[in-house]
């Protein structure tokens, strides 16, 4: 029984981290779009001036 409720708990923690990487991974790839987006404003405003 106790393998069994250890083998459960580290499929959990795994799915967990597996969420977690996930979120970041979206999570980083918005704020580098964002970051993008914004220094290509920047730059297409300067250079009207």
């Amino acid at each position: 029984m106790t393998r069994t409720d250890r083998l459960h708990h580290d499929v959990e923690v795994a799915q967990r981290a597996a969420l977690t990487l996930s979120a970041d991974l979206v999570l980083a790839a918005f704020i580098v779009l964002a970051a993008g987006a914004t220094v290509y404003d920047v730059g297409r405003w300067l250079a009207i001036w």
